[in-house]
């Protein structure tokens, strides 16, 4: 045979031998985004709608997806997708931009076409993990705590389990937790090998034996918060979906800030840290540290039967007292990234076992000025300046090697990712849905979403709810389970005892008398020395001369129905049933009546 002939056929056979770059799926929770200038969440009103009872917004959490083909990453967009016009009609859109308050966005005038579609849009805002999230088996569970600052023994974590197809909400479980079961984790993943939900978990009150601060890990008590010998820190555990209760498995606690965790489908676990920016970059645009190795984010791959990290050994010796001693190391080396503390997520396909997919921060919160020096910046400038960007990253089990595949468009950060179709867990037949084994629930319903903050703080079986009306109103009525509990609410909170299943409703009224117009205003309101004529006639409640202003309706109990600004000559109109409202005007306010 010809030579040239040969080396051409044996290139060939290499060529077809060769794992072609094939185009995926990427999807997850989308945990929080910071785009038009900072703007994070755009929230869309669309308005009350009476016959759910509530106010209809559009905000950008919920399930996203994106196409990687390669290394070129395509813009992420909502899936299943929002729109619209499926659920309301005749409404006019508007967007105002405002310094202080950012930009407001909304329709007006329109109404509402599908009850049961609004209600799922209204659902998918909830779906938020800021103290985890899981995909498995065609669902999705997201844990979101309800008090991250709290102090005190105790926590509430709201977990809504999701249909990820749909996208809707199958179960919603509040739970009142004593912080040593909680169920915040760095991340969780489904593992094939034995069918278990495995996750990084932080656990608080944990106290670490001799033996174990002497072989295992370095003891780091909160001294400096009066618990010598109490910790807090990060154990590998599993976790059961219909109880929502987690099995600690680490014999200690690990120290390090982890920010995802992924399984493949060889049932190896891998953990991510945050890294820092601290060295110079390289040529290949990876951190050194000052010895020229590499530094930042670390892989850390986990024994899930013990719980502990893999880590190599070997015997050295002390030059200064020629003492022997054991050092220990990872097996694989810092990615070479810097990545930021907040929610990041990790996964593997079923189809690779060694590529972690991993969607991190692409620095530690800092940007390039103009005169390419890096330091903490105005957000204005994010654009260019790369603060807060995310990326998404693939880490080589083979090699050891971390690659920033592309920017992620719009810095968007994700609670939980997976291989749409390509999930460890499909097909697994995973039950998800179940009674919670905890004594004790908690719901809380309230009006005025805007600018109305409500607290809670749960201590020895009681629970105090802390209540800051929005200028101008007042707590008008107050039901624990249907009955009123207005008599022992004073100095802004209310004390009640949590019992199987507790139910607080809470109703506002408007309590700046002085600025109150009352009932069956049909004339002229004088607003900041403006003339503005406000009507009720032919089933809507309609303004004239309130150009420029922020012009809130709202019901007699409270509750916002919707926003709108006037443009200039013209008439804001409200099509609402008939009844009592507020109508609010900068800081005047009117009761009207729509008969």
């Amino acid at each position: 045979m010809n030579k040239k002939l040969q080396i051409s056929l044996l290139i060939l056979a290499v060529l077809f031998c060769m794992p072609m770059s094939a185009q995926i799926k990427i999807k997850g929770v989308l945990h929080n985004n910071r785009y038009d200038d900072g703007d994070q969440m755009p929230n869309i009103n669309m308005g009350w709608n009476s016959n759910l009872g509530k106010q209809i917004s559009i905000v950008e959490r919920g399930i996203w997806a994106m196409e990687l083909n390669g290394d070129e990453l395509g813009d992420p967009y909502k899936e299943p997708a929002i729109n619209v016009e499926e659920f309301y009609e005749g409404g006019k859109y508007y967007e105002v931009k405002d310094e202080t308050t950012g930009t407001r966005r909304g329709y007006t005038g329109g109404r509402f076409i599908d009850d049961d579609k609004a209600l799922w849009v209204s659902d998918f805002n909830m779906m938020y993990g800021n103290s985890g999230a899981l995909y498995v088996d065609g669902k999705i569970v997201t844990v979101m705590s309800r008090d991250e600052s709290s102090t005190t023994d105790d926590e509430i974590f709201a977990v809504r389990k999701w249909d990820a197809t749909t996208g809707a909400l199958l179960t919603r479980s509040d739970l009142y937790l004593d912080l040593s079961k909680n169920i915040e984790s760095a991340g969780m993943s489904y593992n094939p090998i034995d069918g278990k939900i495995y996750g990084i978990f932080h656990v608080t009150d944990y106290k670490l034996s001799e033996e174990q601060m002497e072989s295992y890990v370095a003891d780091q008590d909160d001294t400096d918060f009066g618990r010598d010998g109490v910790d807090d820190g990060w154990v590998i555990g599993t976790i059961d979906l219909k109880t929502m209760k987690m099995t600690p498995i680490t014999p200690g606690l690990y120290y390090d800030n982890f920010v995802a965790f992924a399984i493949n489908s060889e049932g190896r676990a891998f953990g991510i840290t945050s890294g820092g920016a601290s060295g110079y970059t390289g040529d290949d645009g990876k951190l050194y540290n000052a010895n020229g190795e590499l530094t930042g984010a670390q892989v850390i791959e986990f024994d899930l039967k013990t719980g502990l990290a893999v880590r190599n050994s070997k015997e050295v010796v002390d030059e200064t007292t020629s003492e022997t001693y054991i050092e220990y190391s990872y097996p694989y080396p810092p990615t070479g990234y810097s990545s930021q503390t907040k929610r990041q997520a990790a996964c593997f396909a079923k189809s690779n076992p060694n590529k972690l997919y991993w969607i991190g921060y692409y620095n530690s919160g800092k940007g390039y000025n103009e005169w390419g020096s890096w330091s903490s910046l105005s957000d204005r400038e994010w654009r260019t300046n790369h603060k807060y960007d995310t990326a998404l990253y693939e880490f080589d089990l083979f090699t050891g090697n971390c690659q920033r595949v592309a920017l992620v468009p719009n810095r968007c950060s994700f609670s939980c990712i997976w291989i749409d179709g390509d999930d460890n867990s499909d097909g697994a037949g995973i039950e998800i849905i179940g009674q919670h084994d905890n004594d004790s629930t908690l719901t809380i319903t309230y009006n005025i979403e805007e600018e109305t903050v409500l607290k809670t703080k749960a201590e020895k079986g009681e629970l105090t709810l802390y209540l800051q009306p929005k200028e101008g109103w007042k707590v008008s009525q107050l039901l624990v389970n249907n009955e009123d509990n207005l008599a022992n609410y004073a100095n802004g909170r209310l004390t009640i005892d949590i019992q199987t299943h507790t139910v607080i409703n809470v109703f506002f009224e408007w309590a700046d008398t002085e600025n109150l117009y009352t009932e069956d205003i049909t004339g002229i309101v004088n607003i900041e020395g403006e003339d503005v004529k406000v009507q009720a006639k032919d089933g809507q409640i309609m303004v004239d001369g309130a150009a420029g202003k922020t012009v809130r309706l709202y019901t007699i109990g409270g509750s916002l129905i919707t926003t709108a600004i006037p443009s200039e000559g013209m008439t804001g109109k409200f099509t609402v049933p008939q009844g009592t409202y507020i109508i609010q005007i900068g800081q005047k306010a009117a009761k009207i009546t729509l008969r």
